[in-house]
C-alpha cells in the first residue's frame, strides 16, 4: 500500500490545529504572565493563553489561504489551459485579460476588495485570489504551450484520448504539477505576509478578538514586552518558521545545482575523459573507460539501442536528466549541444532567425533553407529543426567541442550527405573545433570519423527476422484524391493561411498493404500523415476506414510520431500509460502488451527512462493497445540501429495483422522500400512518381525518384 505524501499529514495537522479551541475570554487575574507550567508561553495583556492564540493564529492562513488558493487556481488554471492548448486568438485574449489585472498593484488590490467585501480572513483570501490568479494563469499557459508545440496535445487527441481529459490530467496535473505546488506555496507565503502584516497596522486585516499572528504582535509590542517577551518572541518566531518553509517551497524547487565543468586545456586534446561512469542509485547505466579527442577531428559513438549513448554524450556535455549522475574525470571545453530531436535545443518561443546570428557561410555549412528563418521551431519539420539546431550551434561563440546526438535524424540521403560535409568542413576553421556525434549509421563513417568509440551491446529482445511485405486484397483502408493539405487544424477547415503545403495527392492503401511516402526533408510528409489522421485541414476527396476523418477521427486509426516520447506522458510509468490506451480498446491487456514488444522489465520506467529504442516499442504498444487497423508511421527506424530498425518494422507488421494497412514516410529507404507495395514520391509540394519497388526494372522513373532512391 502506497504511503500518503508528507504533505497529506502537514495539511492534516494544519486543519487540526486550525480548528484547535482557544480561549477569547479575558482573564484579569493573569495579566501578561511570564511562561510556567500552565502556561507554556505565558499570558498576554489580556490574560489569553499566548500558546493556544498562537494555534488559533493558523485559522486566517488555512481558510483565508485556503480561499486565495481556491479562487486562483479556480480562475487561473482552467484559463491558462485552455489558452495553452488552443492558442491564437484564445491565448491573445486569455493572456491579455491576465496582463491587465497583473499591472494593478497587488496591495491597493486588497485594499479596494477588503473594503467592498468586508475586513476578515476569508474576505482578504478571495481578494488575495483574485490578485494571483493572473500568474498561475501564465504560469500554466506556458507548461501547456510548450507541451501543444511539442505535439505532445496532438498526439493524444490522435490517440483517442478526448481533448479535455488529454489537457486537464496529462498536461496539467502531471506535467504542470511541479508548477501547480510553486504557484500554491508562493500564494500561501505572499497571504501570510500580507495578512500579517495588515493585521499588525490594524483593521484592515484581521482585528480582535479573532487571532491573528499580526494582531498577536502588535498587542504584544504596544504593551510593552518587558512583562512576558516570549508574548513578542513566539508569533515572530511561528511567523519565520511558517513563511521560511512555504518560500522554500516556492523557490526550492528552482534552485539547481550549476557544476563547474573542469577544463584543463590541452595544445592537441580539446576533450579528455577518463573513468566515466553514468548510473543511477540502482544500477550503472554506461561505462567508458578512457575517450581522447584531439582537435579538429570527428570522433563517432555507435552502438545499439539502449546502451547509453545519448547518455554518455549528455554526461559529457554535464546535462544529465534527474536522477543520473556521473563520476569519472572529465576535461571539456567551451562546447555546443545539438539534441537528437532539434526542437529540443531551440527556444519554442522565438523564431530561428531570432536564435542565430548567421552569415551565408555558416547558414550554407548549416543546410538551413534561407526562406525559413522566419518561421517558428514548430512549424519545422523533423529535418529542418535539425539543421537549424546545427546553425545555432554553429554561431554561438566558437565552440571548441560541438556534441550531437543522431544529427542525421529525419534526414533524407543527400540532406545527410550534405551535413556530414558540412561536419567535416566545421572541423577545418582556423581555431580547429572537433565534432563528437552519435550514430546508428555505419555508412557515414567511412571518409567522415577520424575515430569509432563503440558501446557495448545489452541484453533485450532479438530482431525477429527481416520483415516482409503481406498480400494486399480488400476494400480500401484509406483513399485520397486531389488533395491539398493545408496547415490548419481540421476543428477550423477554412482558417488556413497561405498555399498547401502538399497539393493534388491521389492515394490509396488496400488491407494488407504497406505504402511508402518518401521525399526530402520538409517536403510535407508528416503534414500528409497528419491529415490522413484528421489533424489537418485539406480540400479534396478523402476517405479513411469508410469515414471523412475531417468530419471526426476516425476509430482504428493511429499515427506513430516520429519522436516516440511525443505519445509518452513523461510523469507516470509506462504501465499507467499503457493502461490510458487499453481502455481505448478494452480488448486487449497491458501485461499482453509489454510482452509482445518485449519490455515488460521496464513497466514501472518513466519514458525519460527508456531509451530511444525501448520508447519506440513502447509506442508500437499504445498502437497495438488501442485496436489500430491503419498504423501512419512517421519516421518509424528514426535513431534506431538497423538490427532495432528490423525489429521495430516487424513488430509493426506483426501487430497491424493481415488486414491492416501501414503508411510509412521515411528517410531510410534501404529498410523501408523492400516492404513497401507502393512509394509515393513528394517534390516541391506534390507528387512526382508512384513506383513499386518490386518492379524488376527501372521502378522510379522521375529523376528526383531515381536520384533519391540511388542516394538511399
Amino acid at each position: 500500500m502506497r504511503r500518503p505524501s508528507p504533505l497529506v499529514y502537514v495539511c492534516l495537522v494544519a486543519l487540526i490545529a486550525a480548528l484547535f479551541p482557544y480561549d477569547s475570554g479575558l482573564n484579569a487575574d493573569a495579566l501578561g504572565l511570564a511562561p510556567s507550567s500552565g502556561h507554556p508561553l505565558g499570558t498576554d495583556a489580556v490574560g489569553r493563553d499566548v500558546a493556544l492564540r498562537l494555534f488559533g493564529g493558523l485559522r486566517p492562513l488555512v481558510f483565508g489561504g485556503g480561499t486565495a488558493l481556491l479562487v486562483a487556481l479556480g480562475v487561473g488554471v482552467p484559463l491558462g489551459a485552455l489558452a495553452g492548448a488552443r492558442g491564437g486568438p484564445v491565448a491573445l485574449g486569455v493572456r491579455g485579460a491576465a496582463s491587465a489585472v497583473a499591472v494593478i498593484p497587488a496591495v491597493p488590490l486588497v485594499l479596494l476588495l477588503g473594503l467592498l467585501l468586508g475586513h476578515g480572513a476569508l474576505p482578504l483570501g478571495l481578494a488575495w485570489g483574485v490578485a494571483s490568479a493572473p500568474a498561475v494563469t501564465q504560469a500554466i499557459y506556458q507548461r501547456v504551450d510548450a507541451s501543444r508545440r511539442a505535439d505532445r496535445l496532438l498526439a493524444l487527441v490522435a490517440h483517442g484520448i478526448p481533448e479535455p481529459v488529454a489537457v486537464a490530467r496529462h498536461l496539467v496535473w502531471n506535467n504542470a504539477g511541479d508548477v501547480l505546488r510553486v504557484q500554491c506555496a508562493r500564494i500561501l507565503a505572499t497571504f501570510l505576509a500580507m495578512e500579517t502584516a495588515l493585521s499588525y497596522l490594524g483593521r484592515a486585516g484581521v482585528a480582535e478578538p479573532d487571532p491573528s499572528w499580526g494582531n498577536m504582535l502588535a498587542m504584544a509590542m504596544g504593551a510593552g514586552a518587558g512583562r512576558n517577551p516570549a508574548a513578542v518572541a513566539s508569533p515572530v518566531f511561528v511567523i519565520a518558521v511558517v513563511g521560511g518553509a512555504l518560500w522554500w517551497a516556492a523557490l526550492g524547487r528552482r534552485l539547481a545545482d550549476s557544476g563547474r565543468s573542469r577544463w584543463a586545456p590541452q595544445a592537441a586534446v580539446v576533450l579528455a575523459a577518463n573513468d566515466l561512469e553514468v548510473s543511477t542509485a540502482e544500477r550503472a547505466l554506461v561505462r567508458l573507460s578512457s575517450l581522447i579527442v584531439p582537435r579538429g577531428t570527428v570522433t563517432a559513438v555507435l552502438g545499439a539501442s539502449g546502451t547509453g549513448k545519448s547518455l554518455l554524450l549528455r554526461a559529457i556535455a554535464g546535462i544529465l536528466p534527474p536522477g543520473v549522475r556521473a563520476s569519472g574525470v572529465v576535461a571539456r571545453p567551451p562546447l555546443a549541444w545539438v539534441a537528437q530531436d532539434g526542437r529540443e535545443s531551440l527556444d519554442p518561443l522565438r523564431t530561428v532567425r531570432q536564435q542565430v546570428t548567421a552569415d551565408d557561410a555558416t547558414l550554407l555549412l548549416s543546410g538551413f533553407p534561407a526562406q525559413r528563418l522566419d518561421c517558428w521551431p514548430h512549424t519545422l519539420s523533423g529535418g529542418e529543426a535539425q539543421r537549424a539546431a546545427l546553425l545555432a550551434a554553429l554561431t554561438g561563440s566558437g565552440p571548441a567541442l560541438l556534441l550531437a546526438d543522431e544529427p542525421t535524424t529525419g534526414l533524407d540521403p543527400r540532406a545527410r550527405r550534405t551535413l556530414t560535409a558540412a561536419l567535416r568542413e566545421f572541423t577545418q576553421r582556423p581555431d580547429r573545433p572537433s565534432v563528437v556525434f552519435v550514430t546508428h549509421d555505419r555508412r557515414l563513417l567511412a571518409g567522415f570519423a577520424d575515430a569509432v568509440v563503440e558501446i557495448g551491446v545489452p541484453g533485450g529482445a532479438s530482431p525477429s527476422g527481416e520483415p516482409v511485405p503481406g498480400q494486399p486484397g480488400g476494400a480500401p483502408l484509406a483513399e485520397a484524391a486531389g488533395l491539398a493539405v493545408f496547415a490548419g487544424l481540421t476543428r477550423h477547415p477554412g482558417r488556413w493561411t497561405g498555399g498547401p503545403v502538399v497539393r493534388d495527392i491521389d492515394l490509396v492503401v488496400a488491407p494488407g498493404e504497406t505504402v511508402g511516402i518518401i521525399g526530402e526533408s520538409g517536403v510535407g510528409k508528416t503534414t500528409l500523415l497528419r491529415a490522413l489522421a484528421g489533424l489537418c485541414a485539406s480540400r479534396g476527396a478523402l476517405s479513411v476506414l469508410g469515414a471523412d476523418p475531417r468530419c471526426g477521427k476516425p476509430q482504428g486509426v493511429q499515427l506513430l510520431w516520429q519522436d516516440p516520447g511525443t505519445s509518452l506522458d513523461p510523469a507516470i510509468p509506462l504501465r499507467q500509460m499503457l493502461a490510458i490506451s487499453a481502455r481505448l480498446s478494452g480488448e486487449r491487456s497491458v501485461k499482453e502488451a509489454l510482452a509482445r514488444v518485449g519490455l515488460t522489465h521496464r513497466a514501472d520506467a518513466l519514458s525519460s527512462e527508456l531509451s530511444g529504442g525501448e520508447r519506440r516499442r513502447a509506442s508500437l504498444a499504445q498502437v497495438w493497445l488501442a485496436g489500430a487497423r491503419l498504423v501512419l508511421a512517421d519516421e518509424p527506424t528514426a535513431a534506431l540501429d538497423a538490427p532495432r530498425a528490423i525489429e521495430a518494422l516487424s513488430l509493426l507488421q506483426d501487430l497491424v495483422g493481415p488486414t491492416g494497412g501501414i503508411v510509412i514516410a521515411s528517410h531510410d529507404l534501404a529498410l523501408v522500400l523492400p516492404l513497401c507495395h507502393r512509394v509515393y514520391v513528394l517534390h516541391e509540394g506534390t507528387c512526382v512518381d508512384v513506383f513499386s519497388p518490386a518492379e524488376q526494372r527501372d521502378p522510379a522513373r522521375h529523376p528526383f525518384a531515381r536520384a533519391l532512391v540511388d542516394a538511399g
